[in-house]
């Protein structure tokens, strides 16, 4: 059977263009994660590692590892700060007692604020029912000093003072980062609670992780045990903790039915302090067309210790990668 030369020609055009998707395809690409490294004892986190200490797989494939760096400086951090009712209301009638949650979210803010390094930059971000209020990127020590003028903002006198949109606001949040840089971070305070937003958490979530954003979550958990729509509001925030690769702490004492792989019996400022011992690692990672579930490992380590890791739990398309 003969072609004739147009066939001819456009048949090798196909192929070769068929042999560039593939190679495309197989193409490894770039992925950069923040890995904090703990020892899961003492919860202080574990430096001088090297990048043969670290493993990370995709599929049961070890990936190579090109660059291994230490966390950056210049970070620019927003406060997201929960002013809704269940979060500014004291309650004699909680099970334990007189329960102040305004007041534990003062002292978390404080503390954190308090262990912020001075090259980093602090915006706050407060939020309740349909309003909200944000300022622009301050020094910490300014950003202190400003703390109960910020949380002297509720909306007394307005409509759903009661209803709360967090996963709103977090979206609200990241777009006080753009254009998004290394380092970026977004720390909240809340309980959780979600009975207003527009954007389900599902949405948030892909957003964050595309950004490189962690969420640090300190919660001031409501006086509730499940099945109750604020205790399931403290898990999923959780669930966006762990998968963006944040940590939490949660005040006073767990409650039964939480994780304990992302949630750290430490202070707020001492949270804040682990981001100084992160590990940014560049991986060359397969390209892959949505995101999907990877794993990191440590180890072992001639100490013999075990380590506990925070990291973005999913490998990422190349195409979203900034």
């Amino acid at each position: 059977m003969r072609f004739r030369n147009s066939e001819a020609i456009s048949l090798v055009l196909c192929a070769l263009l068929l042999r560039c998707i593939v190679g495309m395809a197989q193409r490894p690409c770039r992925s950069t994660v923040f890995v904090t490294v703990l020892d899961p004892n003492t919860n202080q986190p574990i430096d001088g590692l090297t990048a043969s200490d670290f493993h990370p797989k995709f599929r049961g494939r070890e990936l190579p590892i090109r660059a291994l760096g230490s966390s950056p400086s210049g970070r620019r951090i927003v406060f997201v700060l929960d002013r809704s009712g269940s979060m500014t209301h004291a309650s004699d009638e909680a099970p334990f007692g007189h329960y102040d949650p305004n007041s534990l979210e003062k002292l978390a803010l404080g503390d954190a604020l308090s262990n912020v390094p001075t090259s980093d930059s602090v915006a706050f971000l407060s939020f309740a029912g349909q309003s909200s209020s944000h300022t622009g990127f301050m020094q910490p020590a300014v950003a202190l000093e400003r703390m109960p003028e910020t949380l002297k903002w509720n909306t007394e006198g307005k409509e759903n003072r009661s209803r709360t949109a967090l996963w709103d606001n977090l979206d609200a949040a990241l777009r006080m980062l753009l254009p998004y840089k290394s380092g970026d971070l977004i720390v909240v305070i809340s309980d959780g609670g979600d009975n207003l937003s527009k954007l389900p958490e599902g949405t948030v979530r892909d957003e964050l992780l595309y950004a490189n954003v962690p969420i640090v979550a300190m919660i001031v958990p409501p006086p509730l045990s499940a099945p109750h729509p604020l205790f399931d509001g403290l898990l999923t925030l959780l669930d966006l903790v762990k998968a963006t690769g944040g940590g939490a702490r949660i005040a006073g004492s767990p409650t039964g039915g939480i994780d304990p792989e992302v949630v750290l019996p430490v202070r707020p400022g001492q949270l804040i302090r682990l981001l100084a011992h992160q590990y940014e690692l560049e991986v060359d990672a397969p390209s892959v067309g949505k995101p999907e579930r990877w794993q990191i490992g440590v180890g072992p380590l001639e100490s013999g210790k075990k380590v506990r890791l925070l990291y973005r739990r999913n490998l990422l398309p190349c195409a979203s990668l900034r």
